[in-house]
């Protein structure tokens, strides 16, 4: 997104079709592009609803687990669903410990063929299940 050239975008699909080198899966593109805003007072007539910046420096501490802030704390006992996209690679087999132990009733729910974004790529099966998980269905 920092590279988009905004001065070349006149309508958001223009923005589609320069940012699809870098990210070629559609899914992840428009999740991107709904920070995209027009705005009459920026040089292009666009602009970043994020803050960009602050995601590149942080990110690995906002994504981070934090196992030592939580050294003092108790598991919770609840009822947990974990959901996961097969394609995904953001849910590791080796999360799995660490949600046994601080989640000790959690539910992981793989959906098969789905990636990151369970909600958008598989809608129906996505509230099937929460529905079965919240007893109302």
């Amino acid at each position: 997104m920092k590279n988009l050239d905004l001065s070349q975008v006149v309508h958001r699909s223009d923005a589609d079709r320069l940012l699809e080198p870098a990210v070629p899966d559609t899914t992840v593109r428009a999740f991107l592009l709904q920070n995209l805003r027009r705005d009459p007072a920026a040089p292009a007539g666009w602009s970043r609803q994020m803050n960009l910046d602050v995601l590149g420096r942080d990110l690995g501490v906002i994504g981070d687990w934090p196992e030592a802030a939580l050294a003092a704390a108790a598991p919770y006992d609840g009822p947990v669903l974990w959901l996961a996209g097969s394609r995904s690679g953001y849910v590791q087999p080796a999360y799995d410990a660490a949600m046994d132990r601080w989640f000790p009733r959690n539910r992981k729910v793989t959906l098969k063929d789905t990636g990151h974004w369970l909600h958008s790529e598989r809608p129906e099966l996505f509230v099937e299940i929460l529905r079965r998980f919240l007893g109302d269905g």
